[in-house]
Parts: structure tokens; sequence; C-alpha cells
């Protein structure tokens, strides 16, 4: 029991590490208590899906939560960033844009499937991992 709720409480970490960066955006938190918390996000991402896979506990509600926490993950740590390190009003656009393109195609899966909540695309990843990269100002973590 304890094994299958793993990959699900990862989910609900990332959620909450979530609403600790929204509110990190009206307090005087130091930049790098934010980085750290933006890390463990990005590790339990990458760790949810894989425990679930490894140790053969996939749920429905497992994917839901994935589609659900993810893009607020990446929300909060977008806005974030950008008001915390001064990027420049293109790279907000260069950042809507992704998240706009990753959007149109989980539309289209939906159109194709008829199932909103499906495994991340290759689009999703390659959006994600470009925009907690690449900067203006280079790496964002330099």
């Amino acid at each position: 029991m304890l094994k299958k709720s793993i990959p699900n409480a990862l989910s609900v970490l990332r959620l909450l590490l979530s609403l600790f960066i929204f509110i990190a955006l009206f307090t005087a938190l130091p930049l790098w208590v934010v980085q750290l918390a933006i890390i463990a996000g990005i590790i339990s991402d990458k760790l949810d899906g894989t425990l679930a896979r490894w140790g053969k506990v996939e749920s429905e509600l497992g994917k839901k939560m994935e589609s659900i926490v993810d893009p607020i993950f990446i929300a909060a740590t977008g806005i974030y960033l950008w008001t915390r390190l001064d990027f420049p009003g293109a790279f907000l656009l260069y950042g809507i844009l992704l998240l706009a393109t990753t959007a149109l195609a989980r539309s289209a899966i939906k159109i194709k499937t008829g199932c909103l909540f499906y495994e991340k695309s290759t689009l999703t990843r390659l959006a994600s991992f470009t925009f907690y990269t690449i900067s203006p100002k280079g790496l964002i973590f330099s």
C-alpha cells in the first residue's frame, strides 16, 4: 500500500511546492530557498512517474494528478523566475508560446484519443526542459 502511494505523494509535494513558490512572490525569501524548492519540484516530477512505472503502480489518478499539477508548477516557477530575475518581456512571451504549444498538442491528443489525461508527449518534455534551463542571461541557476 505504501509503495502505491509514493508517486501520488510526490505529485502532492509538487503541488505544495507550487503554492510555496507563489507565496514566495509576496515575501522576501532569499532566491536560493526558492531555487531549492524549484529543484525539489523538478526532481519530484521526474521521480513520480518513474517510480510508478518501476513499481508497476501506475494509476489513472496519478496520470490525472500529473496533468493538473505539472502546469501549475510550471506556471508558478515561470512567474517567480520572470518577476525575480528581471527577464525581458520577450522571454515571458517565449514561455507563453511554449505553454500554448503544449496545450495545443494536448488538445490534439484529446481529439484523437478522446482522453484529456495522457502520457507526457515529447513536445511537453522539450518545452519544460527549455523553459527551465534557457534564458537570455544563460542558465537560470548559474
